[in-house]
């Protein structure tokens, strides 16, 4: 007797190891049909390869991702071509959703920064070196590479980003603004340059004089 109720509950465990190991295989399945199927079509749906909600969060994904590969890992299966492969496209589904949360993430986080440049710009009540961020002790030099690099900043991202018409017009004003600075730095550049060349054109002529006299009153003596 007692060997035959061990004999049904070795039976009933190889049944019941049999039936996960089923159930594994049909996940693994699952999973590849939904990768294979998105490939075909040009377009995977990384989520639904993990049995994800669109827009679940990356820490979501990292612990579906830890679950997944740890039910289909071949310890647990003994490896097969359909959980080796599943295990794969896990991986690199995983690895997709989460470079598009962090992209996504840059993504915000560059078009706040085009969008506070732009509304610092079109403060009218701050003075233009304000606007930019910079002293009005910094040099010439500097002050235009800075209205380059944030002319450039603005033309490379005004159309990266979906702005209604009057948005957009705020955007080109804001470049409009930059630019009539510019010219204006070009001026002050180009003052500053006649004064120096002034200096040194009145200071060649005091030491010439200087020189004039230092000789005549040596031929007097």
């Amino acid at each position: 007797i007692k060997n035959r109720r061990l004999g049904r509950k070795i039976k009933t465990h190889e049944s019941n190891a049999k039936m996960k190991e089923e159930t594994k295989i049909v996940e693994a399945k699952r999973i590849i049909q939904e990768y294979e199927t998105g490939k075909r079509r040009g377009q995977i749906d990384y989520y639904r390869v993990l049995g994800l909600n669109q827009g679940d969060s990356e820490g979501s994904i990292r612990k579906k991702r830890r679950v997944l590969a740890r039910n289909l890992h071949p310890d647990k299966t003994g490896g097969n071509e359909f959980t080796n492969k599943a295990i794969q496209y896990i991986n690199v589904s995983a690895e997709r959703l989460i470079e598009m949360i962090n992209k996504e993430g840059d993504d915000n986080q560059s078009k706040q920064e085009f969008e506070s440049i732009v509304n610092r710009i079109l403060q009218q009540d701050r003075g233009l070196y304000d606007r930019l961020g910079i002293s009005e002790n910094t040099t010439i030099q500097d002050v235009k590479t800075k209205l380059d690099d944030t002319t450039d900043f603005l033309i490379e991202n005004k159309d990266k980003y979906e702005y209604n018409y009057n948005e957009q017009l705020q955007i080109n004003k804001a470049l409009s603004i930059l630019n009539d600075f510019y010219d204006e730095v070009l001026k002050e550049d180009a003052r500053q340059k006649e004064a120096e060349a002034r200096q040194a054109a009145d200071k060649a002529a005091r030491e010439d004089a200087e020189r004039e006299e230092e000789a005549r009153i040596a031929r007097e003596q």
